[in-house]
């Protein structure tokens, strides 16, 4: 067990997902279990898109992209989310040794220590604490998943292909990539349907210049994603959307959520 200094403790447990560590698991498994991932996915992803938000509204759509990679074997996994939070220019790495959840503690991978001379990565734990982008991911990931290493990459202000191109040194058969993304924000069902299917069909053509200009609070990250995929040739698949007014019920102000594999 890590030293508890060198620990990011969850900061939003009990509040977007459930405290106790039985209830969690209950919780995402129930989720989980709800879809059949040959039903929908193409087999072993390079990189998935997934929503943020408190597991009530956004729970259904993070299974969905999750179940794509139940049960299979990756080393490594890198999440990348927008700070809320915190304003900076670079990408945040945390200084710590661990990620913990209900579940557990998630080691960091030693990968990050490359990225620590770059001039797009930024060393600290300002970004990180509060942080949920990142954290909602992972008790998802450790269902799903069981022991892997994670980098945890909080994006501020930056050149999303200058970050690409430092990411692409870790792509790798055993590397998964999630993007963790909210997308428009409190219009109301109709009209939030008809923003979300734009930045979806942008992500489906892998149109950088349309995703930066879209609404979703995760531009930057997915940005950075879009270009890992056009020069990998991952080809992105929607499996499925809805919006808070689909899970919550109030249809006046949505929130939009969107599941997408990306696969070789």
């Amino acid at each position: 067990m890590t030293s508890r200094a060198r620990v990011r403790s969850p900061a939003v447990a009990g509040v977007f997902y459930p405290g106790g560590a039985s209830a969690l698991a209950a919780n995402v498994d129930e989720l989980l279990d709800q879809f059949n991932p040959k039903a929908t996915g193409r087999g072993r992803p390079r990189a998935l898109i997934c929503p943020h938000a408190g597991y009530k509204y956004s729970g259904p759509m993070a299974a969905l992209a999750m179940t794509q990679i139940r049960g299979q074997d990756y080393d490594h996994v890198v999440v990348m989310g927008p700070s809320h939070r915190v304003a900076f220019r670079g990408v945040a790495l945390a200084d710590v040794a661990a990620f913990e959840t209900p579940l557990g503690q998630l080691p960091l991978s030693r990968t990050l220590e490359d990225f620590a001379s770059s001039k797009v990565f930024v060393k600290g734990n300002a970004a990180h604490e509060q942080e949920h982008s990142i954290e909602v991911e992972l008790p998802f990931l450790q269902r799903a998943l069981g022991k892997f290493t994670l980098s945890p990459l909080v994006f501020g202000e930056v050149n999303e292909q200058a970050v690409a191109r430092e990411l692409t040194t870790l792509v790798s058969e055993n590397t998964l990539f999630i993007v963790s993304s909210d997308l428009s924000h409190y219009h109301d069902y109709d009209t939030a349907s008809l923003l979300d299917r734009e930045t979806i069909d942008a992500i489906l053509r892998l149109d950088v210049q349309a995703v930066g200009a879209a609404e979703a609070c995760g531009r930057s990250p997915l940005t950075a994603l879009l270009h890992l995929a056009a020069w990998h040739k991952w080809q992105p698949q929607l499996l499925g959307y809805q919006n808070s007014g689909d899970t919550a019920g109030d249809k006046s102000k949505v929130v939009g959520y969107a599941a997408i594999a990306l696969y070789d």
